[in-house]
């Protein structure tokens, strides 16, 4: 009997040896996944909400996405949109003008952030500027225009930019502001040097204090701050 049993332990042993060499020689053998898949659960896909609720000084919005492209497609390019949610921040616009109209900060970084100009009730919204921090805005004297100020780089590099909405008009649209002097600086261009000060002179004129420099030459900082920081002050109008 023990006979029996010892051979039997021998031929099963030979049988499990040889199977573990054919496999592991056999490269066409692969063990199928479906199997595997079936047994696993896939997360869902974020979902990004067709509006999103806020409430401002004591009233609630609800802002469609639909209708703020630039909001929409920055929440979509993250997972917790709650989170992201919570960092929305509304800032209420200076002037008595200005009901339901803020200015979003939103996708902030050490470089700065993202500003949305958006009239809550109206659901329109238009970026007036990225990786940028906000200065400061400006109301004209008669409250239709607000000149809102912004600055990129760090201190002795900073640069600013003016963008000037007419909070009364339907349309929204920055304004552009022309100057008939040749020597003095383009503000449609943003970024491209300092802007020491901003007043409104009238309700369609603007002053600002930019550098000194010859326009047929492209303004460079670190040149103009060797030259001394000569500046002048500027009136614009608005186009």
């Amino acid at each position: 009997m023990k006979r029996f049993l010892g051979l039997g332990f021998i031929c099963l042993t030979l049988f499990a040896g040889c199977s573990s060499e054919s496999a592991a020689n056999d490269d066409d053998k692969v063990i199928e996944p479906e199997l595997a898949i079936e047994e696993i659960d896939e997360a869902p896909a974020q979902e990004i909400p067709s509006k999103i609720q806020v409430t401002l000084e004591d009233e609630e919005y609800n802002i469609e996405l639909d209708e703020h492209p630039i909001l929409e497609n920055y929440l979509t390019t993250y997972e917790n949109t709650k989170k992201v949610n919570d960092q929305l921040n509304f800032i209420p616009l200076d002037g008595e003008e200005t009901t339901h109209t803020y200015l979003l900060e939103f996708g902030c970084l050490e470089s700065g952030c993202s500003y949305l100009y958006i009239d809550l009730s109206e659901q329109t919204s238009m970026l007036l500027a990225d990786l940028s921090k906000l200065v400061g805005q400006y109301p004209s004297p008669e409250g239709r225009y607000i000149a809102i100020k912004f600055s990129r780089g760090q201190e002795a590099e900073t640069a600013h930019q003016v963008s000037v909405v007419d909070i009364k008009n339907d349309e929204w649209q920055k304004i552009t502001l022309k100057t008939d002097s040749e020597n003095l600086p383009s503000l449609t261009a943003p970024f491209l040097f300092p802007i020491a000060s901003t007043v409104w002179k009238s309700e369609e004129e603007l002053a600002v204090t930019v550098p000194e420099f010859n326009q047929e030459e492209s303004f460079n900082l670190q040149d103009w701050k060797e030259k001394g920081e000569k500046t002048v002050e500027a009136i614009y109008e608005i186009d």
